[in-house]
């Protein structure tokens, strides 16, 4: 889900490094916002061309933007009514891991285990070969590769996953807690199928 933040807040941020604003504009428009506007433009207008496969609904939620800025437009007096627009921000950093990621995608994962009530969704190039790195790691009970999915980016699919079974996220004394999610191996497949049908580079692998 997006944030709603400011025209304000987003310049602040943007004028610190910490986003990147994008404008889901095709054309440039007569009016700028504002001095920055054709960049905002611009970034949006590389990231179709960098996944120029895609139709711009799908580019547009591979950038899955974490802030929306609402902006009321001026007053038209010729059909009496105001209009808004849109502005789209996404965290720098997790943009350029983002970028630097799509070339690597290759599989989003779920792991089970027998000693364990939840399961762990990640991403790898090599399900197998994470799994040794995992449960040679001094685990006390092993886990076990359960499914594994080819995308076209697994960066992608890993975050909104990630997000989207947010709530049911826990922390463990496994490692890291972003990975862990207090849900059935079923309905971890069965979300993570729905939120890449439009980004699989094959058939899913269950093991």
């Amino acid at each position: 889900m997006f944030k709603n933040i400011s025209l304000e807040e987003a310049l602040e941020y943007e004028s610190e490094s910490l986003i990147t604003l994008f404008d889901y504009s095709s054309d440039y428009p007569d009016t700028l916002l504002h001095d920055n506007h054709i960049t905002w433009i611009d970034n949006y207008r590389e990231m179709l061309y960098k996944f120029r496969q895609y139709s711009p609904d799908q580019v547009s939620k591979m950038i899955n933007s974490d802030y929306r800025i609402e902006i009321e437009m001026p007053y038209l007096p010729e059909t009496g009514t105001f209009t808004w627009k849109y502005l789209y921000g996404k965290i720098t950093a997790d943009l350029k891991k983002f970028k630097q990621y799509h070339s690597k995608g290759k599989f989003v994962y779920v792991l089970t285990n027998p000693a364990f009530d939840f399961v762990k969704i990640g991403k790898a190039v090599n399900p197998q070969k994470r799994l040794e790195q995992i449960n040679n790691a001094g685990v006390v009970s092993e886990w076990k590769l359960s499914y594994a999915l080819p995308v076209e980016n697994d960066y992608m699919i890993e975050n909104s996953v990630h997000r989207y079974l947010s709530e049911f996220r826990r922390g463990t004394d496994q490692g890291s807690s972003r990975e862990f999610f207090d849900v059935t191996l079923e309905k971890a497949i069965k979300t993570i199928e729905m939120l890449a049908k439009d980004f699989k580079r094959g058939e899913p692998t269950y093991y």
